[in-house]
């Protein structure tokens, strides 16, 4: 998606999203989260910063997301360091209820270990995804 296709909110806001300031990132963030299940690329990169806060922005405006690259994106953050990203981001996978998710929440599922299996399993459950049952059974 190139810059043109964006919202005139989210190019406002662009050079924010790449302010030093960690406090600008994430209120940057907070500006534009209403456009997060049409637009979530920035959300997705977001997700990647290196301050924990606005992982966890971005974790909350990726909820109910079901674009591939956000449940991949969610799915990263649910092993992150801060247990606050984490707890988001399992609760942001468990609010997905759109099936279009289904099949990234399984190569999620395929990828996860541990308890980062369990957001993923209550995602897929909800979604009553039939391709989960073999994976889920394992």
């Amino acid at each position: 998606m190139s810059d043109i296709d964006l919202p005139d909110e989210i190019l406002a806001v662009q050079p924010l999203l790449a302010a030093d300031d960690a406090t600008v990132r994430r209120v940057a963030l907070l500006q534009i989260a209403d456009f997060a299940d049409e637009y979530p690329v920035p959300f997705v990169a977001a997700s990647r910063d290196p301050d924990a806060g606005v992982r966890l922005e971005a974790a909350r405006a990726l909820e109910a997301t079901a674009d591939g690259e956000a449940v991949a994106a969610l799915g990263a953050l649910l092993t992150d360091a801060d247990p606050e990203v984490a707890a988001a981001a399992a609760v942001s996978l468990g609010e997905i209820l759109d099936p279009a998710a289904a099949p990234a929440l399984l190569d999620l599922l395929a990828v996860a270990d541990g308890a980062a299996r369990v957001p993923v399993l209550a995602g897929l459950r909800r979604l009553r995804a039939p391709a989960a049952l073999a994976p889920a059974l394992g």
